[in-house]
């Protein structure tokens, strides 16, 4: 587990320098737009949201501050942020895969632009994934990371980026 935390970290760290990042309407960021790394809002600003979120969806047990990373890494918990593929929100949802998320749970996701909606189903789409990966074992870490490769890349990338692994335990997160 120590790479993925490694790894984790460096994505977490790299968010708060992306260059040519834009808001939804296509708008370049100016610096003054990204909040440092130290500034306390952006610390703190939506930790309830990933405490109550992580609670319900995932259940006790599991730590909210691994979502809160996720979306450091994904948006620099910018909830204005879109990518260039149109991901948007501070947990970088595509808005089919948020409508897809979205549809059964339609009474309280309303609106991807919404940080807490956007959040919620962010970590909605992460115990889907979660629960894909059943067959790698009982580690939830282990879990865990191929949750958090399949969010970023995909789950059919990820497979074969599994299947492709050889010499070694595939079904192990190293």
């Amino acid at each position: 587990m120590r790479t993925l935390t490694a790894a984790l970290l460096a994505s977490v760290l790299l968010a708060g320098c992306s260059v040519g990042e834009t808001t939804q309407s296509g708008a370049n960021l100016t610096a003054r737009q990204r909040m440092p790394l130290d500034d306390p809002a952006w610390t703190t600003r939506f930790d309830p949201l990933f405490r109550k979120y992580a609670k319900r969806i995932f259940g006790v047990g599991f730590d909210w501050r691994w979502f809160k990373a996720q979306g450091i890494a994904e948006s620099g918990l910018r909830p204005r942020v879109a990518s260039g593929a149109g991901a948007r929100g501070v947990m970088q949802l595509l808005p089919a895969t948020y409508e897809e998320i979205a549809g059964p749970n339609r009474a309280w996701l309303s609106d991807i632009e919404e940080p807490r909606w956007n959040i919620a189903a962010g970590i909605l789409y992460d115990r889907y994934l979660y629960d894909l990966w059943d067959d790698v074992g009982s580690d939830r870490l282990n879990r865990f990371a191929f949750t958090f490769a399949s969010y970023n890349a995909g789950r059919t990338r990820t497979l074969r980026a599994q299947d492709r692994c050889s010499g070694v335990d595939c079904g192990v997160w190293s």
